[in-house]
C-alpha cells in the first residue's frame, strides 16, 4: 500500500491531479481497464490493456507509445504479446514509479532505449526476462540499437533492477548489466580519457592547495580589492566613470605607478604609490608572488596581477567542483553563489550541488551530489563573484538586476577597473565562454608543474586499463605531459567512487571512500525523491560496471591471499573462474554466489551486507579483536606498503593515550588487524 502512495504522474498535465483517476495506478501491476490518457473532458482515451497508449491530450501535439509495432502505416519494430506485456509494466513504472519521466521527451528517450531490448527477445522467441539464460542474445542489440541509444541503456537497466521488489520483474541482473555496458564501451572506441591516480591527485592537490591559500587570506583579499577600487573611483570622480573610462580604449587614470599623480576629482590629490607595496601593506605580496607573478619578475608585481589572481582562483574553484560534482564544463558555469544545498540522510548531511542542467533534460533545479571537500571551492568563488558584483553594479551597461546583486553568477568575467579587461559593457546576463582546462595552465603557469603531470609507465597502464585506445594515441605515451581536459574530471571523479583503492595520496583516498561512497550511492540508488542530474548518474552507472569488471580480473592472480588459507578461497571463488574470463566472476556474483568489493586490506567476498565495512576500520576484518580475521576476507599483497605506513603513524598515536581508554583499545584492535595482514602477506 506504501508502495502505490509513492506512485504519481511526474509531469505536469492540466487538470490531471491526485484527484483523478490516471494520475497513480490503483494496484501494481495496473489492471487491463485502468485508463492510462484522458482526453480534455476527462474522458479516457486509453487503457492500460491496448497496444497502444496515446498521450497527445496530455502533450498538445501527437504523441503515441506503440508497444507491438506491425499496425497498419507503423515502421515499429514488431514485439509479441508476451513481451509487450513487459514492456507496458516497465514503460508504466517510467511514468508512475519512482524517477518517474518528468516530460513527454524524457519518457520518448525511456521508450527508445529500452524497447530494443524487448524487440531482440521477441526476434529470439524469448521473453526479456529470460535474457540473463541466454547472455548471447544480448549482442544483438547492436543489430538494431544506435549507439547513443545503447550507452544509455545501463543505466535505465540498472534503475530497474534496483526497483525490482517493487516492479515485480527482473530484466537483467548486475552482471548481465556489466556485460551490455561492456558491448555499449565497444562502440565508443574515443570514451574520454582516465586520469591516471597520481595525476588526477596531483592537480586536485594543488587546487585545494590554492583554495586554501585564499581562504586564509580571504579578509586581507577582500579588504585590499575594495581599497584598489576605492582608488580608481577617487581618482575618476565615482567608480561608474572608472567603469567606463577603463572599460575602452580612451587613456585612463592609474592610481599605482612610480610617480605620484594629480586628480583632480573632490580637490584631492592621490597617491597610492606602488602596487607591490600596497600588496606588503596587506600581507599579500607572497602569496601574489606564489601563484600569478611572471616568472622572474616577481618584485616587479602589479594591480593587474592582483585581478589575475582572482581570475586564477576563480578557475581553480571552477575545476574543483568539476572535480568532485560529475558536471559538465557548462552546467558547472552557469552557478549561482547560492548552489550549496545540504540534504540530511542517514548517510549523514549530504552536500548538494544545485544549478541547471542543459542537456537530455532541461532543469533548472538540478541536483549533484558532492563531497564536503567542494564547500572550500564555493566560498572563495563566492567571496570573488560578491566583490566584481560591487564593480558590475556600477557599470550603466551592464544591466545587473536586484536579483543578481543577491545571487550573482559564481564564475563571470573581469569587471574590476584595474583588470585586464577590453570591455566591462558587456550585459551581465552574458556569461562568457569557458575556455578548456589546458588554456588555462597556459595563462597560470605557476598552477602545476609539468614535470609532475609527465606520465610514466605506471600512469600509463592503469589510464589503459579504462580506455584501452590510448594505446594508439601518442599524446598519451610515456614522457608526454598529461593533456588535462574539462571533460576527463567528469568520468575520472566517476571511476574514482568506485576505484578509490587506485588513489595513491592518502587525503584524497580518504576522501573519495568517505565522502564519494555517499555520492555513489545517490547516483546508484536513488535516494530521496531529488531529481538527481539524468545524465551525471549515467556516467556514474556505467562507470560503476567498467570497475566491477577490472576488479575482477585481479583475483584471477596471485595478488590476494585469503588469511584461513588460499586454497579455501580458490575453492569457493577462484576456481569458478579458472578456465573462463572476468565476466564469468560477474556473472557469479550476480547470482549470488560470490562477493567482491574493495576494502583497505584487500578484498571482501561475503554474500550479504557487512557492518563493519572494512573502509573505517579493519579490526574485525583483519581479526584485531579476536585474533582471527574474518573468513570473508581476502588480503591484497599491493597494500604492503601503505599499510606497512599505516602501521607506523598508528603506532605513534597510542603511544600518546593512556592505556585503557577506549580510543587506545579502538587503536590497539586496528593495529593487531594491520600486523595479521602482514603476518599473512609474508607466509
Amino acid at each position: 500500500m506504501k508502495m502505490l502512495q509513492e506512485l504519481s504522474l511526474a509531469w505536469a498535465v492540466p487538470g490531471v491531479g491526485p484527484d483523478c483517476v490516471s494520475y497513480r495506478p490503483p494496484k501494481w501491476p495496473p489492471p487491463v481497464d485502468w485508463p492510462v490518457s484522458l482526453d480534455s473532458t476527462l474522458t479516457p482515451v486509453s487503457f492500460y490493456g491496448e497496444d497502444i497508449w496515446d498521450f497527445t491530450y496530455w502533450v498538445g501535439s501527437p504523441y503515441k507509445l506503440n508497444f507491438t509495432g506491425g499496425q497498419k502505416g507503423s515502421r515499429a519494430a514488431i514485439i509479441d504479446k508476451g513481451n509487450a506485456e513487459l514492456l507496458k509494466l516497465v514503460m508504466a513504472w517510467f511514468i508512475w514509479g519512482k524517477f518517474a519521466a518528468n516530460k513527454p521527451s524524457t519518457l520518448t528517450y525511456y521508450f527508445t532505449t529500452i524497447r530494443p531490448l524487448f524487440v531482440v527477445a521477441s526476434r529470439n522467441g524469448i521473453l526479456a526476462t529470460d535474457l540473463m539464460r541466454f547472455p548471447k542474445v544480448l549482442d544483438a542489440l547492436k543489430k538494431v540499437q544506435k549507439d547513443s541509444s545503447l550507452e544509455s541503456l545501463p543505466l535505465l537497466l540498472h534503475r530497474l533492477w534496483d526497483s525490482r521488489e517493487d516492479l515485480g520483474i527482473v530484466l537483467l541482473d548486475s552482471s548481465r548489466i556489466q556485460t551490455l555496458a561492456e558491448i555499449a564501451c565497444s562502440h565508443d572506441r574515443k570514451q574520454t580519457p582516465y586520469i591516471p591516480p597520481r595525476i588526477w591527485s596531483y592537480q586536485v592537490g594543488r587546487l585545494k592547495e590554492c583554495l586554501d591559500d585564499y581562504m586564509s587570506h580571504r579578509a586581507a583579499i577582500e579588504a585590499c580589492f575594495n581599497y584598489c577600487v576605492d582608488a580608481y573611483a577617487q581618482i575618476h570622480g565615482s567608480l561608474e566613470r572608472a567603469m567606463i573610462l577603463t572599460g575602452n580604449k580612451s587613456p585612463s587614470k592609474k592610481p599605482f605607478s612610480n610617480q605620484p599623480q594629480s586628480a583632480h576629482a573632490n580637490n584631492l590629490t592621490l597617491c597610492c604609490g606602488k602596487f607591490v607595496d600596497v600588496a606588503s601593506r596587506y600581507g599579500l605580496r607572497e602569496l601574489l608572488e606564489k601563484w600569478v607573478a611572471r616568472i622572474g619578475n616577481e618584485t616587479k608585481l602589479t594591480v593587474s596581477d592582483f585581478s589575475q589572481y582572482l581570475t586564477l582562483c576563480q578557475r581553480v574553484s571552477y575545476a574543483y567542483i568539476l572535480n568532485f560534482t560529475v558536471q559538465r564544463k557548462g552546467e558547472a558555469a552557469s552557478l549561482r553563489t547560492s548552489c550549496l544545498l545540504w540534504e540530511d540522510d542517514p548517510l549523514g548531511r549530504i552536500p548538494m550541488i544545485c544549478g541547471e542542467t542543459t542537456k537530455t533534460t532541461t532543469d533548472s533545479d538540478a541536483r549533484w551530489p558532492t563531497s564536503p571537500s567542494a564547500v572550500v571551492a564555493i566560498e572563495v568563488g563566492t567571496s570573488i563573484a560578491q566583490l566584481r558584483m560591487r564593480c558590475a553594479a556600477a557599470h550603466p551597461e551592464v544591466n545587473v538586476t536586484d536579483a543578481d546583486r543577491a545571487d550573482p553568477y559564481l564564475f563571470h568575467r573581469v569587471f574590476e577597473p584595474f583588470g585586464n579587461a577590453t570591455d566591462r559593457s558587456v550585459r551581465y546576463s552574458i556569461l562568457p565562454q569557458t575556455s578548456g582546462y589546458l588554456r588555462t595552465l597556459e595563462y597560470f603557469p605557476r598552477l602545476f608543474d609539468p614535470e609532475q603531470l609527465r606520465i610514466t609507465q605506471e600512469d600509463r597502464r592503469i589510464a589503459l586499463m579504462f580506455t584501452p585506445w590510448l594505446d594508439e594515441d601518442d599524446d598519451f605515451s610515456v614522457g608526454k605531459v598529461w593533456p588535462l581536459g574539462w571533460h576527463q574530471l567528469r568520468r575520472t571523479s566517476a571511476v574514482n567512487m568506485f576505484a578509490s583503492e587506485l588513489l595513491s595520496d592518502s587525503s584524497v583516498q580518504f576522501l573519495m571512500k568517505h565522502s564519494a561512497a555517499s555520492m555513489s550511492r545517490y547516483y546508484g540508488r536513488g535516494r530521496g525523491r531529488l531529481r538527481i542530474n539524468e545524465v551525471a548518474t549515467k556516467v556514474v552507472i556505467t562507470s560503476m560496471y567498467e570497475v566491477r569488471a577490472e576488479e575482477a580480473k585481479g583475483l584471477q592472480s596471485d595478488r590476494y591471499v585469503s588469511p584461513l588459507g588460499f586454497e579455501r578461497i580458490r575453492e569457493d571463488v577462484v576456481d569458478l573462474i579458472a578456465k573462463k574470463d572476468a565476466k564469468a566472476l560477474a556473472k557469479a556474483g550476480g547470482n549470488g554466489q560470490v562477493f567482491f568489493r574493495l576494502i583497505r586490506l584487500g578484498a571482501c567476498t561475503s554474500q550479504s551486507d557487512c557492518q563493519y565495512g572494512g573502509i573505517e576500520s579493519v579490526a574485525h576484518c583483519g581479526g584485531g579483536e579476536t585474533g582471527k580475521p574474518c573468513s570473508e576476507v581476502l588480503f591484497d599483497r599491493e597494500k604492503e606498503v601503505s599499510i606497512t605506513e599505516e602501521l607506523q603513524e598508528l603506532e605513534l598515536e597510542i603511544s600518546t593515550l593512556p592505556p585503557g581508554t577506549p580510543r587506545h583499545k579502538a587503536l590497539a584492535h586496528e593495529r593487531t588487524a594491520l600486523e595479521n595482514y602482514l603476518n599473512v602477506i609474508a607466509e
